[in-house]
């Protein structure tokens, strides 16, 4: 409440610095007016229409309807006098104007999926107390600068219980019962109107489906409710919930695919290993060539009389075999690590599956996947490459760009 009695003509008259908006139509005039430092709307009727008794109905209709009604996407009304109707201040522009001076913004399907959830929401509540708006168009859509939420206006041509015989119209955007003469209107006819509403935006072609059930000319076989328009939304599959839907799928079937070969690769391994050893024995013999001296007969003892020839030094069996043996067992502890870190890759792996499979991202996990799982399958192909398995290398090769986008997915 304000803190004076009223608002008097004398008290509205003196506004110097009122500023004439283009809002109102055809029948009132709209101002910017500060009061008490403080910026207002101001609704006046034309001075032509000051005395018509029926206009003059339709705004103490507007007034004491507005006034009683709370609503976050409804404008405010504050006070009525002689001079008109004071309202909240809101600072944006018409649905019609926004939609000029911003082509791009309602190509967004959240955007315009935002717009149409206010506007059924606000035009619900109406509903839940007995109006309907019956004069639901761009000019009486605005939207704000901060936030570019939506602010319905003008009850003007509202229908209430008691207010029965100032019901309007705006041809472009009525139902064919307001154009009819009958008046037959209810909440349907609100409906009709935001299918027209939906048209006018840049958008209108992905909303076809809901746009022609709320334009039919039978209002029986319109949305029954608002609420019923909302249902259709969430129904007909918005694109981002699509986009995840894909996505989900998409990992889904990555994460069985790289499970389902990193079993394999798994069991190949084994068998591979256990086929090598069975082949390479732990004490190889060493066959030396025909010519080596030490493959030829025992040559006869020697005299005692003459130094024996020197024999050419032939390294034992033992050492040779110590060789081998150690280069097979750098090899076997080179395939058991790249093992262990192949199984604890694939761990990883399947917890991201899991995660994205779930819905459940924690962005300290995913944080700690980015910086060190592709550094540890880069270290994995290492391992196989050095092992000489080609196979393995091309295979974790293609995991890895796999999760980098999978992460680089989620990440932004």
């Amino acid at each position: 409440m304000m803190d004076h009695s009223s608002f008097t003509g004398s008290v509205l008259e003196p506004f110097p610095d009122a500023e004439l908006l283009p809002l109102g139509g055809s029948t009132c005039q709209c101002f910017c007016v500060k009061l008490y430092g403080k910026l207002h709307f101001l609704k006046r009727l034309k001075p032509e229409l000051a005395t018509d008794p029926r206009f003059v109905a339709a705004m103490s209709k507007e007034f004491e309807t507005g006034y009683r009604l709370e609503h976050p996407n409804l404008v405010r009304y504050i006070s009525k006098s002689d001079g008109g109707i004071l309202m909240e201040y809101v600072d944006g522009e018409t649905l019609g104007e926004f939609t000029a001076s911003h082509p791009d913004y309602f190509k967004n399907r959240d955007n315009a999926d935002r717009l149409l959830r206010q506007l059924v929401d606000v035009v619900g509540y109406l509903h839940s107390h007995q109006v309907i708006h019956l004069d639901l168009k761009p000019d009486n859509i605005l939207i704000t600068r901060i936030g570019h939420n939506l602010k319905l206006i003008d009850l003007g041509y509202c229908y209430t219980d008691a207010w029965v015989d100032t019901m309007g119209r705006t041809d472009g955007f009525a139902a064919p019962e307001q154009l009819d003469g009958s008046n037959d209107v209810d909440t349907r006819t609100d409906i009709y109107a935001i299918g027209r509403i939906l048209n006018t935006l840049p958008c209108a072609a992905a909303y076809r489906d809901i746009i022609d059930r709320c334009t039919r000319p039978d209002k029986s076989q319109r949305y029954p409710t608002v609420t019923c328009v909302l249902d259709q939304l969430d129904r007909r599959s918005p694109f981002r919930r699509w986009m995840w839907l894909v996505l989900v799928v998409t990992l889904i079937a990555v994460g069985i695919y790289l499970y389902i070969s990193s079993t394999a690769s798994l069991g190949t391994a084994a068998i591979q290993r256990q086929d090598t050893t069975a082949a390479q024995p732990v004490d190889t013999l060493v066959t030396l060539p025909a010519s080596h001296p030490a493959a030829e007969q025992e040559p006869p003892a020697p005299d005692v009389r003459q130094p024996q020839a020197s024999q050419p030094e032939v390294p034992p069996a033992s050492t040779i075999t110590e060789e081998r043996t150690s280069a097979l067992h750098a090899q076997q502890q080179t395939s058991d690590r790249a093992q262990r870190l192949e199984k604890q890759v694939q761990d990883d792996i399947d917890d991201l599956y899991r995660m994205v499979r779930t819905g459940q991202l924690d962005p300290m996990n995913l944080m700690y996947m980015k910086q060190s799982l592709p550094k540890q399958i880069r270290e994995l192909i290492e391992l196989y490459r050095q092992e000489g398995n080609s196979d393995k290398v091309s295979e974790w090769y293609y995991k890895l760009d796999v999760v980098e986008s999978v992460l680089g997915q989620i990440m932004t």
